[in-house]
């Protein structure tokens, strides 16, 4: 399956204990890619093989008992960004991914509107808040950020700031080239943490890893250093 089905999967085998084979097959296949898995055939030749390593997972904790919490592979995001994948979501399953794209695009850049909440205490305004699971380079200005290393401990914040001259012109172009690549939103504030509390929440939208949520008024992301056992050709950092 794709990002989805690769995070439904790794929760699985984060509550089980147990290592987890991605074979890719959906519509981006962002986690496979990264990982060396660009093939079934790789995927499967790591399984009979027994090949693989350990990978960090990034948790979206949510406070209260008997709460797991979420994960991401990918990326997490807060914003238009995340009002844009809901959205699509609504109407893929009548007209296709490609159609769903096309018609949630104007509607999110339309609608959007700055948030408020507060990162580590600090109050902020905002367009976009984006969190990867690791660090994502850039290698060259005509290529689309990567990460180097699936095990690095780090989350990579991004913020596009509302109150700092960042017009909505500029998030609708950003937009437009993120649809299907979150992790090419090369935003002008960037922030390398292991964890972050987000806090006045309530009410918005989140996605992680084309999925979405409704959040609470508080979540911790946080870095889970080699947490998941993943069946991948090694060498492969």
């Amino acid at each position: 399956g794709g990002d989805g089905s690769a995070n439904a999967a790794a929760r699985a085998a984060l509550r089980h204990g147990l290592p987890l084979a991605v074979f890719p097959g959906g519509a981006l296949d962002h986690f496979a890619g990264a990982a060396g898995l660009r093939s079934v055939s790789v995927a499967a030749a790591a399984v009979q093989e027994g090949r693989g390593a350990a990978v960090d997972v990034a948790l979206i904790g949510t406070p209260g008992p008997h709460r797991p919490p979420r994960v991401f592979l990918n990326t997490f995001a807060l914003g238009a960004y995340a009002d844009l994948v809901r959205l699509r979501e609504l109407v893929r399953r009548r007209c296709g991914r490609r159609a769903a794209t096309a018609l949630a695009l104007p509607l999110a850049s339309g609608t959007a509107r700055p948030f408020t909440l507060r990162l580590d205490g600090t109050p902020r305004r905002l367009w976009l808040l984006f969190a990867g699971n690791g660090v994502y380079r850039q290698h060259s200005l005509h290529a689309l950020p990567t990460r180097e290393r699936l095990s690095d401990g780090l989350l990579d914040v991004r913020l596009l700031d509302a109150d700092a001259g960042q017009r909505h012109g500029r998030l609708v172009a950003l937009l437009a080239e993120a649809v299907d690549a979150p992790h090419a939103l090369v935003l002008p504030e960037q922030h390398v943490v292991p964890r972050l509390r987000l806090a006045g929440l309530r009410g918005l939208t989140y996605a992680y890893d084309g999925e979405t949520a409704t959040a609470p008024d508080t979540l911790t992301l946080t870095a889970a250093p080699a947490a998941l056992l993943l069946y991948r050709p090694v060498p492969a950092e």
